[in-house]
């Protein structure tokens, strides 16, 4: 009897280190979702009033841009600039942190694909300019008809994004 005892505690203590060890992975374990790291150990806080309201406030600021920007036909920048606002306030949100909240998002995107907007126009006014963009439009009309025009304009798109793509392939 008392050598099952025996046997049963050791076999009860390499239960409970094996939990252990299986534990102290979990906790070392995690999974990059997006840009979140996710601990699979870690609980989630109940759910609250506070937020739902956030999610109200998220769901009233993207309806008030749909709206603005496809029934009223605002200004994209401006549609968003107003759901943004309207979002913080329903969040209830002070004034100024809504706005650096909007000016640090606007700028974040806008100094990544401001760079790209800036080179574009640069091109276009210089193929303006020298006469390019006069000759590419007379060279497309030239060799299409009005029937055919859209397929060659997007012919034109398509090989010029199958050069660009051959010049940068090793």
């Amino acid at each position: 009897m008392q050598k099952t005892s025996a046997s049963q505690s050791e076999a009860n203590q390499q239960a409970k280190a094996n939990r252990n060890m299986t534990a102290a992975r979990a906790s070392r374990v995690s999974i990059r979702l997006l840009w979140v790291t996710v601990n699979p150990t870690t609980t989630l806080a109940p759910w609250s009033g506070h937020d739902t309201q956030l999610l109200i406030a998220c769901a009233l600021g993207l309806a008030i841009i749909v709206i603005a920007i496809g029934v009223l036909k605002l200004a994209p920048f401006l549609s968003i600039l107003v759901g943004t606002f309207a979002a913080g306030f329903a969040a209830h949100q002070p004034l100024e942190a809504i706005a650096q909240a909007f000016s640090k998002g606007a700028g974040a995107l806008l100094g990544d694909v401001g760079i790209i907007i800036a080179l574009g126009a640069m091109l276009g006014a210089l193929m303006a300019e020298s006469g390019a963009a006069d000759r590419l439009v007379m060279t497309l009309l030239d060799h299409s008809t009005p029937k055919r025009l859209p397929w060659m304009m997007a012919f034109v798109r398509s090989s010029s994004a199958c050069r660009s793509s051959s010049k940068s392939a090793p």
